[in-house]
């Protein structure tokens, strides 16, 4: 059993870390609990930072790179 559990883990961290799409989840207090390399890329914001961190921290820094982007066009 902790082997299969093991493993899964490490099927969904290998997922994560090779997807070409940034991914961040929250726990049911919508605090950070996965942010992967793509999204530390597209947000500026290093994993370690944003763990454990309110995802209203997040969108509020998505929403600036976001405005910046759009004037830009």
């Amino acid at each position: 059993m902790i082997y299969e559990s093991n493993k899964m883990k490490t099927q969904l961290e290998t997922i994560l870390n090779t997807v070409h799409d940034g991914i961040i989840a929250t726990d049911e207090m919508r605090q950070i609990s996965v942010f992967n390399p793509i999204a530390e890329k597209l947000l500026h914001v290093q994993a370690q930072n944003a763990l454990h961190s309110p995802i209203d921290k997040i969108n509020q820094k998505f929403l600036k790179i976001f405005k910046k982007k759009k004037k830009k066009k």
